[in-house]
């Protein structure tokens, strides 16, 4: 078996400090500006960007197995002619 050692020094309170955290700076107020600094229309054009990417990387099938529609009527309803991928590009252009 291995000796155990036994410590003959009893630990007092005063022999123990707390633990002092690093204290970090204050925020500063630079994040407030930086949402206030942004171009114009960088909101919208890049939930433009967004959308339009994933509008173009959905399938027709994968649009049918996420809405329960059959393929048929999603393929209706993502027509040209109706124009629904044009408006999510246009409700885009209102979020900024």
């Amino acid at each position: 078996m291995p000796a155990t050692r036994k410590v003959s020094k009893s630990i007092k309170q005063e022999d123990v400090k707390p633990y002092d955290r690093p204290k970090s700076p204050p925020a500063s107020s630079s994040k407030n500006k930086a949402r206030t600094q942004l171009p114009d229309g960088s909101k919208a054009a890049l939930a433009r960007a967004v959308v339009a990417a994933g509008v173009k990387a959905l399938t027709n099938e994968e649009a049918a197995q996420i809405s329960g529609l059959s393929l048929a009527q999603v393929k209706k309803q993502l027509e040209a002619g109706r124009g629904v991928r044009r408006a999510l590009l246009e409700f885009a252009d209102t979020l900024g």
